[in-house]
């Protein structure tokens, strides 16, 4: 890939916010109320719908249970993901 294209996407990502993708400079003066939040379903959350659901019975359920009792979050560091078998697990 030619190395100007890379440089200037780098520095396009760098001006980006990394959590929702919008140019950091509109948090300079955005606020809450600002966005709306909706949802959007399909088979592949549903899927992740159910798993979620047996993780919360299971050993794992249970130790998070725990955590959030102590005020912690272990939703906030697991990163949550779906996929086909057509696409593979991420690598």
């Amino acid at each position: 890939m030619d190395k100007a294209i890379v440089t200037a996407w780098l520095a396009l990502n760098e001006r980006l916010c990394p959590r929702c993708g919008r140019p950091l400079e509109v948090h300079k003066t955005d606020s809450v109320t600002d966005y709306h939040a909706a949802t959007v379903t399909c088979t592949a959350i549903d899927a992740l719908d159910q798993i979620q659901a047996e993780w919360r019975k299971g050993p794992e359920g249970q130790a998070d249970k725990a955590a959030r009792k102590n005020g912690l979050d272990p939703d906030r560091a697991r990163w949550w993901i779906t996929y086909t078998d057509a696409e593979g697990p991420p690598t």
